[in-house]
């Protein structure tokens, strides 16, 4: 999966999207559960892949991730980039 174009990281998508330091997005990751390194399928997580309504909508290249953990250290994550 290394270097596929088909596969990010954690740390990569998580710090594109939050534009967080590598330190807060360690923080996330740790929060959710996984590693800055942990591949992530990337066309898994586009925009078409969420909104089939037959199986829930949910996003299975994603779904392992706990949300609600990263949601809650956000604010401990964005202090440590400060």
């Amino acid at each position: 999966m290394a270097g596929s174009q088909g596969w990010t990281s954690f740390g990569e998508l998580a710090g594109e999207i939050t534009g967080l330091c590598p330190v807060g997005i360690e923080i996330l990751a740790d929060a959710a559960g996984v590693t800055t390194a942990t591949p992530i399928k990337a066309h898994g997580v586009m925009a078409g892949g969420t909104l089939r309504k037959e199986d829930g909508g949910g996003n299975p290249a994603i779904s392992h991730l706990d949300f609600d953990a990263i949601d809650a250290a956000f604010p401990e994550a964005a202090a440590a980039c400060e």
